[in-house]
């Protein structure tokens, strides 16, 4: 699945150091956490996410059989423990 996600900066409570492509924190899908891989569309597989930049992004599920969660929501939201970390929304098929 695609998502637009902005990574927040250290300022606004997200991460000191920048996730590389192919990273894995919890997408909040409801009500659910579940592990997923981000992976940057356009650019390197070895690419840094910078902090406060907007991206399109794949996001592919560790534990699929959550796939179905997905059309319940827009908003994507990325966590890391507690701590929200990305937020943006699910970019949907036309």
């Amino acid at each position: 699945m695609k998502a637009r996600i902005r990574f927040l900066t250290t300022d606004e409570g997200g991460r000191s150091t920048p996730p590389r492509s192919g990273y894995h924190p919890q997408l909040k899908l409801g009500d659910i956490y579940t592990s997923c891989f981000v992976k940057i569309l356009f650019g390197h597989e070895e690419q840094c996410f910078e902090l406060g930049r907007e991206y399109e992004v794949e996001l592919e599920l560790r534990l699929p059989h959550y796939a179905h969660l997905v059309p319940e929501t827009d908003e994507c939201e990325l966590y890391e423990g507690g701590r929200l970390v990305a937020s943006g929304r699910f970019l949907r098929s036309q």
